[in-house]
């Protein structure tokens, strides 16, 4: 069993590398953990504990949980939900299965009731423990999250219900304007877009959210609150991943619903994301680039790309723990997404603590916003840290420095190097 006090020297690669379960339990009840850190080796689990929310959600945002195990007292019952669901909006445990654990004695209550997550009674059994773990780890638990957009009441009301037997939980956005924000603020898996919309058109949406480098993965379905059907040309047209139909079983769109969902997330977490901090990979980089720059037509191209890292990261693992270090890393990395969130950016993780940022923008505006965006960081307190967590960058701009994406990105490491060895947060000349 691992505590909150005891992994400050445990790294993320341990729990690959020996694929055990590692789950975040969170239980006022010491002699409770005590009985859950006995039962870990027959389980082959890692136990991560604590006995308050707060040390859980520290926990949380260092690093990814395979399940969340939450104990519910009368005292918290209240409180509960919306922990969970705090724990879900940190981009490394946004889709975390969840089981409640209620105390002896106490009934089941409408606040624990957030979508997809089990319910069980102490007092628990090692045989109740290892089949609840079995069930949350399974296929058949993985958890996601709808968004639906549409302007008719009846149609949102028959998805929530559709949804809710599912075990997806949703939300629901009634005035198109407002679904960025909603985005932001829920993390959803899939968006569900009504073709019907009069606020704003259903391929205006989702063609936004296809150029957006925070949202190009998420998984989009169309259906219409009039019944039609929704043809291959509007499926084209709105770059959607498929349609369902609502005149058809609840079970037949909810398991559409869930397919769709399930295929777009295997393919964004093997196919050009970090799963940690949700950031394209370096492959992603060059696709979308060397191509741009081989064209004939690329003399009028503005492009600038950026080398970050994160300022003395080796002395930070020393002194406070490499679940520090990963959690400055999640930080920075949700940071970013936010901050730089444009078609004409892209944030890739390269490798360790190194970030690449590209910018399409004049050579000064890129410099401008890549600066802008170091310095802000700093403003972040990041726990335990006493001190603000600094960031370097050295840039590059297309095509005086370089033109291809290896020149640019070599003087960039360069330009990076510089700035660390002269203390400035970026070097761009």
């Amino acid at each position: 069993m691992t505590t909150a006090r005891e992994n400050q020297n445990e790294s993320l690669t341990t729990q690959e590398i020996y694929k055990k379960p590692r789950i975040l339990i969170t239980d006022r009840d010491k002699d409770f953990l005590e009985w859950i850190g006995a039962q870990a080796r027959n389980l082959l689990c890692d136990f991560v504990v604590s006995e308050d929310i707060s040390g859980a959600l520290l926990e949380a945002s260092s690093r990814r949980f395979d399940a969340l195990i939450i104990s519910v007292y009368k005292e918290n019952a209240g409180k509960v939900r919306a922990f969970a669901e705090e724990i879900r909006r940190i981009p490394a445990n946004k889709n975390i299965p969840i089981a409640f654990i209620l105390d002896d004695g106490l009934e089941s209550q409408a606040e624990t009731g957030i979508a997809g997550a089990l319910e069980l009674k102490k007092p628990i059994s090692a045989e109740k423990l290892a089949s609840t773990i079995s069930v949350l780890m399974s296929d058949s638990f993985e958890h996601f999250r709808a968004l639906v957009v549409s302007e008719s009441p009846q149609a949102t009301a028959r998805l929530a219900h559709i949804l809710e037997q599912a075990g997806i939980q949703s939300k629901f956005v009634l005035r198109p304007q407002r679904t960025i924000e909603f985005l932001y603020d829920f993390e959803p898996d899939v968006l569900l877009i009504d073709t019907e919309l009069f606020g704003v058109t259903a391929s205006d949406l989702s063609t936004s959210l296809r150029n957006s480098s925070r949202w190009d993965h998420m998984a989009i379905l169309l259906f219409s609150s009039r019944g039609k059907t929704c043809s291959s040309e509007t499926l084209a047209l709105c770059r959607a991943d498929g349609s369902v139909d609502l005149s058809r079983a609840n079970s037949e769109i909810a398991e559409k619903t869930r397919t769709i969902s399930k295929q777009v997330r295997s393919s964004y977490e093997s196919g050009g994301r970090d799963f940690l901090t949700g950031l394209s990979l370096r492959d992603r980089l060059y696709k979308k680039f060397i191509p741009q720059l081989d064209s004939p037509d690329v003399v009028t191209t503005n492009l600038s790309l950026a080398w970050l890292d994160i300022n003395k990261l080796k002395t930070i693992n020393e002194n406070f723990g490499h679940t520090t270090g990963d959690r400055i890393l999640v930080t920075l990395s949700a940071f970013l997404l936010q901050r730089l969130n444009d078609s004409s950016c892209l944030v890739c993780r390269w490798g360790g603590d190194e970030l690449v940022v590209a910018v399409k923008a004049l050579p000064e505006e890129a410099s401008a916003l890549i600066e802008n965006a170091v310095l802000d960081f700093t403003l972040i307190n990041i726990p335990p840290m006493d001190k603000p967590v600094r960031i370097n960058a050295g840039i590059a701009h297309y095509p005086k420095d370089g033109k291809t994406v290896d020149e640019l990105l070599s003087v960039a490491d360069w330009r990076l190097h510089n700035a660390k060895r002269d203390a400035r947060p970026v070097c761009s000349s």
